[in-house]
């Protein structure tokens, strides 16, 4: 294991988080263009039961003769409501750092900004251990299972664009009014945090992270904190005006006691909006898929993996039941069947599901190593072939493939606010499927 300083993302003031995603994610390695674009008139595909599934037949891939490009198939992803001035350019007097929290850091209030090491003694931020030819965090190493590299970070590019559609162009559910200080827990690719920099450009939003910011200069009222959540925060109580958290259940010891903790911190009246889509992938039509479906072989694998370190997958059947143990109020669990390929009609849907399946393409062997090499044993090499395996039955239709996504809002009740039963009640999930 080695260490090794890499390069951030540069934000670009100047084109929109989406334009930055795309082109971050033009380069994507190992996949000919037809896995990046599928015409919106594909059919739906009714009968996925009439067929002998073979991992080897090109068939079995979505619309394999199809030469569209990344920037075709994005084109109706576009979010509304954009600022029509962005900021300008960050000088080198304006960019962002890091501040680097001690692990003893106390809650009392904010501490100031270090002085930047030099070459010969790089910023933890900065620095990170190299296993299995993926970068990993180096502060708190291990604490995180999945990498933090450059194709981590556009992955998650493109799961924000998926995020971000599935909302209709929305950053969030909560119904937040002018809000002054704006926390991104494990902000991953940065793309969120930037969007929601720029929507509200009067309020602060900070991120908390075991690394940096991705962004060499993300806006000026981005401020970025390095600090493990699960220890005490260095922030005062009653803070926030707003918490979100979204694909962060790989780095958390206890989601139960975040959710406790971050109720402490947010200010009366203030939203938390967790939203959670871990590896667990089923089938609209499971009597359809042969019983050595790659995919599905390899997705119950990882989720024992996941398990063994540590990080259970299933934690999403019970984020709506510890934000109510919390004593949140007006929780509002929403579950929505996001599609993996394109086989739902509506257009929309498609590119949640071509969105989905170039996550997975990017994701599924940096989500396998570390669980599984640290967890169970296995030999790297013997992952990445696994995962290899899966590529084709990631970008079959015809197998009606599907994850769950969970998204639970939640507020913290105003002083002296009458609690009613309504208010305390826990709702069932409202479930949303793909047309």
């Amino acid at each position: 294991m080695t260490t090794t300083m890499v390069g951030y993302h540069q934000y670009h003031p100047m084109e929109t988080p989406y334009e930055s995603s795309i082109a971050s994610t033009a380069h994507l390695s190992g996949f000919s263009s037809h896995v990046l674009g599928i015409p919106p008139s594909d059919p739906f595909l009714d009968d996925a039961s009439d067929f002998e599934y073979d991992p080897y037949d090109d068939d079995c891939f979505s619309d394999a003769g199809s030469e569209t490009s990344l920037d075709s198939c994005s084109m109706r992803c576009n979010p509304h409501d954009r600022p029509l001035d962005p900021f300008p350019s960050p000088t080198e007097e304006t960019t962002n750092n890091p501040i680097e929290m001690p692990d003893t850091q106390s809650a009392a209030g904010l501490p100031t900004i270090p002085a930047e090491a030099g070459l010969d003694s790089p910023p933890r931020h900065r620095i990170f251990v190299t296993e299995h030819e993926r970068e990993y965090h180096a502060y708190r190493a291990g604490k995180y299972v999945f990498p933090e590299d450059m194709k981590e970070k556009d992955r998650g590019d493109l799961a924000h664009m998926m995020y971000t559609q599935l909302l209709e162009g929305e950053l969030h559910t909560a119904p937040l009014d002018d809000p002054k200080r704006i926390l991104d827990l494990g902000p991953g690719s940065g793309s969120w945090a930037i969007d929601m920099a720029m929507r509200y450009p009067a309020a602060t939003v900070y991120t908390m992270d075991l690394s940096g910011f991705p962004a060499n200069s993300p806006p000026p009222n981005i401020t970025p904190i390095i600090h493990d959540f699960d220890l005490d925060w260095p922030f005062p109580t009653n803070y926030f005006d707003f918490i979100h958290c979204r694909e962060i259940y790989g780095g958390t010891d206890s989601y139960q006691n975040l959710i406790k903790k971050i109720y402490k911190h947010l200010t009366p009246g203030g939203y938390v909006e967790i939203t959670e889509m871990p590896p667990r992938v089923q089938s609209k039509r499971p009597e359809a898929v042969p019983s050595d479906f790659p995919l599905l072989r390899h997705i119950k694998l990882l989720n024992k993996a996941l398990k063994v370190v540590g990080r259970d997958p299933e934690v999403i059947d019970h984020l709506h039941s510890y934000v109510h143990e919390a004593n949140y109020i007006d929780i509002t669990p929403t579950k929505t069947i996001a599609p993996l390929c394109t086989w739902a009609r509506e257009a929309r849907w498609k590119d949640v599901g071509r969105l989905n399946m170039l996550n997975f393409l990017e994701g599924l062997e940096g989500w396998s190593l570390a669980p599984c090499t640290r967890g169970l044993g296995m030999d790297a090499n013997s992952v990445k072939r696994k995962t290899k395996r899966c590529n084709k039955g990631i970008m079959d239709r015809r197998m009606n493939m599907f994850c769950e996504i969970m998204r639970v809002v939640g507020r913290k009740p105003v002083v002296g606010e009458s609690i009613t039963e309504e208010k305390r009640a826990l709702p069932s999930p409202a479930v949303i499927y793909p047309v």
